[in-house]
């Protein structure tokens, strides 16, 4: 059985200026959007790319392949979502029920919004 070497998940650096941080989240933007609208089958760096306005170059100076920037928008969508719910958690000026009916909305508003992302990104998965 041959083994294929498995596709390295993690950025290739940190942006430490404030232009750097913005075009990393131009591309993540525009990544999110492709995958949204194009689906996994056709979401390539070359594509996101062309979505953000910038060069594949610029791209692979923080991504070094698709794997890595699938993998950012799962984890950011998961921190973002966790942040959310922890925070209506963690709201002790509400009622406990008033806590969990919030949360219990917030957490389906959240899966709708997010459900072609997610599906998109579910379909990626074997595909890196």
């Amino acid at each position: 059985m041959i083994q294929r070497p498995s596709p390295s998940i993690s950025t290739r650096k940190q942006p430490k200026q404030a232009r750097a941080t913005e075009l990393v989240a131009a591309i993540l933007q525009a990544a999110a959007q492709v995958l949204a609208s194009e689906g996994a089958q056709r979401f390539t760096t070359t594509r996101v790319a062309e979505k953000a306005g910038v060069s594949v170059g610029s791209l692979y100076q923080y991504f070094p392949n698709k794997a890595a920037l699938l993998f950012r928008l799962q984890s950011d969508e998961w921190r973002q979502t966790t942040e959310l719910l922890c925070g209506i958690l963690e709201d002790v000026g509400k009622p406990p029920l008033e806590r969990i009916r919030t949360l219990v909305h917030a957490f389906i508003r959240s899966e709708c919004e997010e459900a072609a992302v997610r599906g998109a990104l579910n379909d990626a998965a074997p595909l890196i």
